[in-house]
């Protein structure tokens, strides 16, 4: 459905109903997999420059964030790093600007 290869009408016949989509842009800050955007304050086995990692890319995110915006969507985005934030606002910013006037949930 984010690619675009499925299509919620695909699935009409069948009345599925997709109330949201979630996407999982990092992991936990506990885990060492939240993305940040300087690095842990107690390194990560030695590593004093390691920030975690997202997810998924940020451009990948702005990309499902839209496509989910512009099908009236809502999205939810697991974000517990500061960078993750930074990026998961940054493509819900981007999807509501592409839509002016369309309420903000959708």
């Amino acid at each position: 459905m984010l690619s675009g290869q499925v299509a919620l009408d695909d699935f009409a016949e069948a009345r599925l109903s997709v109330p949201r989509v979630k996407i999982i842009a990092d992991g936990s800050i506990q885990g060492y997999t939240g993305y940040l955007t300087e690095p842990y304050y107690v390194p990560f086995k030695g590593d004093s420059t390691y920030r975690g990692y997202p997810s998924v890319s940020r451009e990948a995110l702005f990309r499902q964030v839209a496509g989910l915006y512009e099908r009236r969507i809502p999205v939810a985005i697991h974000c517990n790093g500061d960078a993750s934030i930074d990026d998961g606002l940054d493509a819900i910013e981007a999807a509501m600007d592409a839509h002016p006037g369309r309420p903000r949930g959708l």
